[in-house]
């Protein structure tokens, strides 16, 4: 997510003796100017690109990417997951909802991680199995996607957890051939 330095902006705009409207003039309105530099409205990629050419300075100078939320939220539920801090883990993924997440690979992730506290931390196998299940299922879409392994592993063993060991020696031979392609 791109976030404008309206501040840099109008420092840049006054010190190069520009107005609003000097800046503005034949690429946008003088308004255009004003919601950049007094609320960070990004415009247009065409008008940005303009406006720092009038002013001789590159975009990076007044565009910063800003991570979201959501993915903030995502690397630490990764971190926590990665030490066996499910409990923790279990708070931030209650922060996330679901209509929160556009990209398949945020729901791959989010429902993997739900997986894994299902089993781990909520010793309930049948709703692990339902997470890993819909992430492989819906979201993986290459044999060398590391989730993809991980799901099948998680698969494996909420149905070590069941009982069902036939189930559970079949996904493991399915993730070590998965694993192999990987690492090929």
């Amino acid at each position: 997510m791109m976030k404008i330095l309206g501040e840099n902006f109008k420092r840049i705009r006054k010190s190069k003796g520009f107005t609003q409207a000097d800046l503005a003039h034949g690429i946008c309105t003088q308004a255009t100017v004003s919601l950049v530099e007094r609320r960070n409205q990004v415009p247009s990629t065409k008008i940005l690109m303009q406006l720092c050419q009038r002013l001789e300075v590159s975009v990076d100078k007044i565009i910063v990417q800003e991570e979201d939320q959501l993915h903030v939220l995502m690397r630490k539920l990764q971190d926590l997951a990665n030490d066996d801090e499910f409990e923790q883990a279990h708070h931030i993924i209650q922060q996330i909802h679901s209509n929160e997440l556009a990209e398949p690979e945020d729901f791959k992730r989010y429902y993997y991680y739900q997986g894994q506290i299902s089993l781990l931390l909520q010793d309930s196998p049948d709703d692990a199995l339902f997470f890993f299940h819909r992430a492989y299922e819906q979201y993986v879409t290459s044999r060398t996607d590391t989730y993809g392994v991980l799901c099948i592993i998680g698969m494996s063993l909420a149905n070590v957890k069941k009982g069902q060991l036939d189930r559970a020696q079949k996904q493991v031979d399915k993730a070590i051939g998965l694993w192999i392609v990987n690492r090929a």
